[in-house]
C-alpha cells in the first residue's frame, strides 16, 4: 500500500487515477491511496474499498471477475464501513443509483456487459458516468445479498464464476450466463432490483445526525472526530453547541480541533476558557480558528491572549481579531 499526501504525487508516481482518492493496480499488486492520516471524508470507505480489490487478486490471482462485481463488492463493504450508512445502505451511491433507475437509465443488460477503461489517468466507461456505474454496481449487489433466496443463488455464482479460470476476453458473458443459472432471467433480476432500489430508506439529515450522534461518545479519537465532522455538516451549529463545548476539551487534538473549528462563527462565553487553553496547543489552523472566535465582542476576556499573539506567529490573525 502506497500512501500519498497530495494527488498530484500520486499521478506521477504511482499513475494515479485523475479525480480518485485510491485506485488499485492488479500489475502491480499494490494499492495507492491519497491519505491524510484518515481525516477527510472519504478515507477510510475508499481504504476497505481498495483492500476489496487487493484481497480477490491475492485470492484468486488467476481470475479478474466482470467490473460490474468487482467495483460493486467493493463498493458493497466500502459501505459496511461507512459511519453514514448503517447496514451498507451507502447514502450517497443510494440517491445516484435510485435516479438512474427510475428515469430507466440503468438496463442490467449495459451495467452486467461493462468493462473500466483506463486512459491517460482518467476513468471511463462505455455508456455510463463512473460515479452512476459505481452506484449501480453497488445497489445491484446490495439487492442480490438483500434477498435469502437470491443471497444462495449469489454465493453460488461466487463460487462458480472464481472456480471458472475464467479469462479477460470472455469474463463478463460467463459471468452474466452463471448469473442467470443461479439467480435468474435478467428480466426478473431487474424488475427486482429497481423495486430494491425504490424501497430503501433515503436517510434523512436529522436520521442521519443520531446516527453520528452515537458514535461521539466512542473509544475511538478518529470516530469522535468523523461523527463530529458530519454533524457540523448536517446539522445546524445551534444544535450542536453543548456537544462542541464538551469536545473543546476531548483528549484528541484533532477532536478539539474540528470542534473549535465549528464553533469558530458561533461563540459562547463558556467557551473562552477552553478556546485560550488550546492556543497553545492547536495547530496553525486550529489556532487561527480559535482566534477568529476569540475575537468576538462577547470574547473581551480574551483580549490580553490575543495581545500576546498579535506579537507572536499569529501576528495577522490576532490583529484582525483584536480589531473586531
Amino acid at each position: 500500500v502506497w500512501l500519498f499526501r497530495a494527488k498530484e504525487e500520486s499521478l506521477t508516481r504511482a499513475d494515479g487515477v485523475r479525480g480518485a482518492l485510491g485506485h488499485f493496480d492488479a500489475a502491480l499488486d499494490r494499492s495507492a491511496l491519497i491519505w491524510d492520516g484518515g481525516t477527510g471524508e472519504t478515507g477510510w470507505p475508499i481504504a476497505v474499498h481498495e483492500a476489496c480489490h487487493h484481497y480477490f487478486r491475492r485470492r484468486f490471482p488467476g481470475v479478474l471477475a466482470p467490473t460490474w462485481y468487482s467495483e460493486g463488492i467493493a463498493c458493497y463493504f466500502e459501505g459496511l464501513q461507512d459511519l453514514t450508512a448503517p447496514h451498507a445502505v451507502a447514502r450517497l451511491r443510494l440517491e445516484t443509483a435510485r435516479a438512474a433507475l427510475l428515469r430507466g437509465n440503468a438496463k442490467l443488460e449495459a451495467v452486467l456487459s461493462a468493462r473500466a477503461d483506463l486512459r491517460d489517468g482518467k476513468l471511463q466507461m462505455a455508456g455510463f458516468t463512473p460515479t452512476r456505474f459505481y452506484a449501480l454496481a453497488w445497489s445491484f449487489v446490495h439487492f442480490l445479498n438483500s434477498d435469502a433466496r437470491l443471497k444462495k443463488g449469489f454465493l453460488r455464482f461466487e463460487q462458480r464464476f472464481f472456480e471458472s479460470g475464467v479469462t479477460l476476453g470472455n469474463r463478463e458473458a460467463v459471468a452474466k450466463s452463471i448469473l442467470i443459472e443461479e439467480c435468474g432471467e435478467l428480466s426478473h433480476l431487474q424488475q427486482g432490483w429497481r423495486a430494491h432500489v425504490e424501497a430503501l430508506p433515503a436517510l434523512h439529515r436529522y436520521e442521519l445526525a443520531a446516527v453520528q450522534a452515537s458514535h461521539l461518545a466512542s473509544a475511538s479519537a478518529f470516530q469522535r472526530y468523523r461523527a463530529l465532522r458530519e454533524l457540523g455538516r448536517q446539522v445546524d451549529r445551534a444544535e450542536l453547541e453543548e456537544e462542541m463545548l464538551r469536545r473543546l476539551d476531548d483528549p484528541d487534538l484533532l477532536v478539539r480541533q474540528e470542534a473549535t473549528r465549528l464553533i469558530a462563527r458561533r461563540m459562547r462565553d463558556a467557551a473562552i476558557p477552553a478556546l485560550i487553553r488550546n492556543l497553545d496547543l492547536l495547530d496553525t489552523d486550529g489556532k487561527r480558528a480559535a482566534i477568529r472566535a476569540l475575537g468576538r465582542p462577547e470574547a473581551t476576556a480574551a483580549v490580553p491572549r490575543l495581545i500576546r499573539e498579535a506579537e507572536s506567529g499569529e501576528r495577522d490573525a490576532a490583529l484582525r481579531a483584536l480589531i473586531e
